[in-house]
């Protein structure tokens, strides 16, 4: 066998590593980071229907995301009462739509890397900064999209829902 054949060989061995290496560990990974996430969220809501009987309100419509150090936030609205609730670990922010001023997605950028991915609710009565990733991520890294999607994501479906009240008053009048 000439060295063409050899490198051809090793080439093979090491693609079939990485293949095996995805099929097994990989795969554990995955599921494990599904399970967590879907425990997170469920702890999540079950504290949520606690405040929720606690406050008087209905839930009916939940969106969960979790950050990149494993905690959840649920973003929840009460759409009969019109009221929004966010909950987090230890935390429980809820305030009517009519209170709503603004939701706007924060990060910093260092070179390529972006770093403080959050989302800065504005309420008459308060500011709530909720953390989607604290540490640095390259902008064009898989997590570092996905934590830039989901903050973006949050604020769309913050601003959809509370100015929902604020647009169908506009095209009402005209």
């Amino acid at each position: 066998m000439n060295i063409l054949q050899y490198l051809l060989v090793a080439l093979l061995v090491i693609i079939t590593a990485a293949n095996l290496y995805a099929l097994t560990i990989g795969k554990k990974n995955r599921n494990r980071a599904a399970t967590n996430y879907r425990l997170t969220l469920q702890k999540l809501g079950v504290r949520t229907n606690e405040l929720m009987k606690e406050h008087g309100y209905n839930f009916d419509d939940r969106h969960g995301y979790i950050n990149d150090i494993g905690d959840g936030i649920l973003l929840c609205f009460d759409t009969k009462k019109q009221v929004v609730g966010i909950t987090l670990a230890e935390e429980f922010y809820h305030f009517p739509y009519a209170d709503f001023v603004s939701c706007k997605q924060n990060y910093e950028t260092q070179g390529n890397k972006l770093s403080h991915i959050s989302v800065i609710v504005e309420t008459n009565d308060a500011i709530i900064t909720l953390v989607f990733g604290s540490k640095a991520w390259r902008r064009k890294s898989y997590l570092g999209k996905f934590l830039l999607q989901d903050s973006k994501e949050f604020c769309t479906i913050m601003e959809c829902h509370c100015l929902e009240k604020d647009v169908s008053s506009l095209s009402a009048d005209q």
